[in-house]
């Protein structure tokens, strides 16, 4: 099925989104299409963008999507570590389109720090389908926490 179809389709998202990305292109292909899919997406040019635009929106947003490698001085896991000192529980979908980037010094810190990968390129429906399990995934985390 096309691209095209695939938006075309009943939108299912509701989330709002923080997408951190520096490729312009890409990030407009990325907000465009998560958009059509019903969520809400707050972009962001690099890391310090996207910490300017979660100083107002913090509150709201259920999810960041970040790019690995951004310049700026503030990489994507350097962003959802600041985030996450404000909400622990944001849900944070980190993607990048080399899978060395995400073997880190220690490839166990996706599971130990409740973080998402995917690896581009990737189609929306696979994104969505991506941060609706992340999300999910938090839901359930936060349940067992919860006292």
């Amino acid at each position: 099925m096309s691209q095209r179809r695939l938006l075309e389709q009943k939108p299912n998202g509701n989330a709002i989104i923080l997408l951190a990305e520096d490729d312009e292109g890409f990030r407009r292909i990325v907000r465009n299409g998560l958009r059509r899919l019903g969520h809400t997406v707050i972009d962001a040019a690099d890391g310090n963008a996207a910490l300017a635009a979660w100083a107002t929106h913090n509150k709201e947003v259920s999810a960041l999507v970040t790019d690995m490698l951004m310049p700026g001085g503030i990489d994507g896991l350097d962003l959802a570590r600041k985030l996450r000192e404000d909400r622990p529980e944001l849900c944070v979908l980190l993607m990048s389109g080399d899978i060395l980037e995400v073997a880190f010094s220690d490839p166990s810190v996706l599971e130990r720090e409740r973080l998402s990968f995917i690896t581009k390129p990737f189609n929306i429906r696979t994104l969505n389908e991506e941060i609706r399990v992340a999300l999910e995934n938090g839901r359930r985390t936060m349940d067992v926490e919860s006292p």
